[in-house]
């Protein structure tokens, strides 16, 4: 306040924050310098920490570049969080726990594709001195249930992806929405948007180049636009990728004075139009989008036979026009477990018809902190057993009576009609008494 100096505080210590990564309605993480704090969202207060993720620096200068917690992502049944020079963390969001640590020592975030794929990114040239090349990347892809390595995608080492380690960020590698690609830039302050595509498992390094910029080198050159932290987004709504520049000239001279706002046409990469920022004010950090969709579930009504367990493509289950339908956390509960049970694994949702009969699964869709509900019937039929006409649970002499007793027209009691036609074509006949007899005589 004017004419006063206002004292917040005592705290014990400081801890500089890197992300956030919202892990229910009311609950998050904060990745830090010292690690990853709990917060209560309701009361933002932080609730606790999780073991296994604080820094040996504690707070130091050095937590600025060692063992700092970085980029999270909230997918499936985990929170999978990046730590500078360990690798990463797996997360149990109900427990607050530490479930497991993948050994990346040069990871530099972690992100999930359209097609709900898991990567980690890993560039040894991010690590903090590191002697030198030769430099390894790659994009690693990796089970969100298993948590084992199922395809690596090396990448030239000079081209591999960045980390704004030692700042408050989004993450530097962003995902197509709609498409198994990612784009990103692997030099600070590179004048063009290179991209790697997981389906063709291809690397362009010069999709889009930048416009010029306004200042004048001394060659009488026009500076160039760069790119700089969490550059590249794309716009939920109208769909344009949207890309954050600053000027910046090529040896070395960083002139932050002018930043722009770039639009792209997703599908033909044109620049639409470009905005310039008002000079040495605007800064370029990360774009932050609204959320004005709800999510939708759309499952119908699914009839298994007993025994079967169908799986159901979330992916295609769940919409939600602001977000990856990957990203959205769903669960699901049986109203009756003991006719089909109904759980959640990965992007998939498993039916598992238990016992005959007719029960309801609930499906409820977390996108963005926004929920949607759908409820769908589950219809198990009883699977006949092949011989068993009497309906008794075994097949004996007692069916090829019963089955003879049929085609006499003097049926004794209920019976199978399925189980009774040995042969399934179709037609209850003498063939079935015979092969009926045949089986339980030679097993055939």
């Amino acid at each position: 306040q004017q004419g006063s100096i206002l004292r917040f505080g005592p705290a014990d210590s400081i801890y500089d924050g890197r992300a956030y990564c919202a892990v229910t309605a009311n609950k998050g993480y904060v990745s830090t310098s010292a690690g990853i704090f709990v917060i209560d969202v309701l009361t933002m207060s932080v609730t606790g920490h999780i073991d296994g993720t604080m820094s040996s620096a504690k707070g130091d200068y050095n937590s600025l570049y060692r063992d700092q917690c970085g980029d999270m992502v909230r997918f499936g049944q985990y929170v999978f969080a990046v730590q500078q020079g360990h690798g990463l963390h797996v997360i149990d969001p109900v427990t607050d726990q530490l479930v497991a640590t993948l050994a990346f020592p040069d990871i530099v975030t972690v992100f999930v594709t359209a097609g709900g794929n898991l990567y980690v990114a890993n560039n040894s040239r991010e690590i903090y001195d590191y002697s030198g090349g030769p430099y390894v990347a790659n994009f690693t892809r990796i089970n969100p249930v298993s948590l084992a390595v199922e395809e690596v995608c090396p990448l030239d080492g000079t081209h591999g992806a960045l980390s704004s380690w030692g700042a408050w960020r989004a993450r530097m590698v962003c995902a197509d929405p709609h498409a198994e690609r990612v784009y990103y830039n692997y030099d600070e302050y590179q004048n063009h948007i290179s991209s790697y595509d997981f389906t063709t498992h291809s690397f362009t390094d010069e999709l889009i180049t930048l416009p010029d910029g306004v200042e004048i080198n001394w060659d009488g050159t026009l500076e160039r636009q760069g790119l700089y932290a969490s550059a590249i987004s794309f716009d939920p709504h109208t769909g344009d990728m949207v890309v954050q520049t600053i000027e910046a000239a090529p040896m070395s001279y960083q002139n932050f004075n002018h930043n722009w706002v770039l639009f792209y046409d997703a599908n033909t990469l044109e620049l639409k139009r470009q905005v310039r920022l008002r000079d040495a004010y605007w800064f370029p950090a990360m774009a932050v989008y609204p959320d004005v969709s709800d999510p939708v579930v759309t499952i119908a009504d699914r009839q298994l036979p007993q025994g079967q367990t169908e799986v159901i493509d979330l992916l295609a289950a769940v919409a939600d026009a602001d977000n990856m339908a990957a990203l959205a956390v769903t669960t699901a509960q049986s109203a009756n477990p003991q006719i089909a049970r109904a759980w959640v694994s990965g992007t998939n949702l498993h039916i598992m018809a238990v016992a005959p009969g007719q029960t309801t699964v609930d499906v409820t869709t977390d996108s963005n902190g926004k929920l949607a509900t759908s409820s769908f019937t589950v219809t198990v039929s009883k699977v006949s057993l092949k011989g068993d006409v009497n309906m008794d649970g075994h097949v004996d002499i007692s069916d090829v009576t019963e089955l003879i007793n049929i085609l006499l027209g003097s049926v004794l009691c209920n019976y199978d009609p399925a189980a009774a036609d040995y042969n399934s074509d179709g037609t209850i006949d003498i063939s079935d008494v015979t092969m009926l007899i045949n089986y339980l005589l030679y097993g055939v």
